[in-house]
């Protein structure tokens, strides 16, 4: 009858509350010991108090050239390909949107320009100035800035939601993501820096100093960008003697080249810096530069010893806080 019908109802919904209140609650117990153990897989990892990797020996430098070809063997490369182009089939429309977006902003980029260019001519005259002009400039520059790291970030998207992907293009994953972050700070930075924009019109600037910063920051990225790929691409389980050798390697070049780009951009005579402490020389940046260019320049080189000592995970952490310190100031 329709009584017994609804009743059996009734005890079913009854069950099927008190088993989602009993997975709810073995839920919260997971995640309990999931951040347990993570908290103390950093504190071991992260307070060097354990190794992810053996020092640097013979037998790491000779697995370098096998991780290298590890890295870029056809198979992974057809997957990735796979992996964007399933990402673009599941969503097209969100596939097709960014693409466009991010086309439209390269093909308007002379336009943009022009319209920041325009920015920095107003706040010249005290008849026009204002600070909502430097606001405008603020935004044409983020324009500028956005094309490609908005790619970037939506190829790592598509990646990371790949079905069954292997434990290289989950690395390759989590570095695209990191590298779009890292190339939308660059690439704002370079803006800032470019001829008649924020940096020399409406911040006063020197352009030399900003012509300077932005090769360097486009040197940066050329190396900075793909070590980082080859580094992400051995972290995972199967993966990781070849993290070992290969992507620790890569992670090294990385440091190296980070201190070089510092030394090139920072130095006394013709860095960033160098005309403004000549001309004041009782500032806290002239005074104090025997102080903070060795700290700078010595803390890449300080990771590459922790990563060769085989503490590379913990390298790795540092680095990611030195860029986004670096990226905040």
């Amino acid at each position: 009858t329709r009584r017994d019908v609804l009743e059996q109802l009734r005890t079913q919904y009854g069950n099927l509350t008190r088993a989602l209140a009993a997975l709810e609650g073995a839920k919260q117990e997971y995640l309990a010991r999931a951040e347990q153990v993570r908290s103390y897989a950093s504190e071991q990892l992260f307070g060097l108090r354990m190794r992810s990797a053996p020092p640097i020996n013979v037998q790491t430098l000779s697995d370098i050239p096998r991780g290298l070809r590890w890295f870029f063997q056809g198979e992974h490369w057809v997957e990735l390909v796979h992996a964007l182009r399933g990402a673009v089939i599941r969503a097209p429309v969100l596939g097709t949107g960014i693409v466009l977006v991010a086309a439209v902003l390269l093909l308007a980029r002379r336009r943009i320009g022009t319209a920041l260019e325009q920015t920095g001519v107003k706040v010249r005259r005290i008849s026009t100035d204002s600070y909502a002009y430097t606001v405008e400039a603020v935004l044409w520059t983020a324009l500028l800035a956005v094309p490609v790291p908005l790619l970037i970030g939506y190829a790592g998207w598509a990646l990371e939601h790949a079905p069954l992907p292997s434990a290289w293009l989950r690395g390759i994953a989590d570095g695209v993501q990191r590298a779009a972050w890292i190339t939308l700070a660059l690439a704002f930075l370079a803006e800032i820096c470019r001829p008649g924009g924020l940096g020399a019109l409406h911040f006063r600037w020197q352009q030399k100093p900003l012509t300077r910063l932005r090769h360097a920051i486009h040197w940066f990225a050329v190396v900075y960008i793909p070590a980082l790929l080859i580094t992400s691409g051995g972290v995972y389980e199967d993966t990781a003697g070849y993290f070992n050798s290969v992507g620790r390697f890569s992670f090294i070049v990385a440091q190296v080249w980070t201190a070089m780009m510092f030394w090139r951009v920072l130095n006394f005579s013709d860095g960033v810096f160098a005309t403004f402490m000549r001309q004041q020389p009782g500032s806290l940046i002239a005074r104090w530069r025997y102080l903070w260019f060795p700290v700078v320049l010595v803390h890449p080189l300080v990771l590459v010893i922790i990563a060769g000592l085989g503490y590379i995970y913990t390298a790795i952490h540092l680095s990611l806080g030195l860029l986004s310190t670096v990226a905040y100031i």
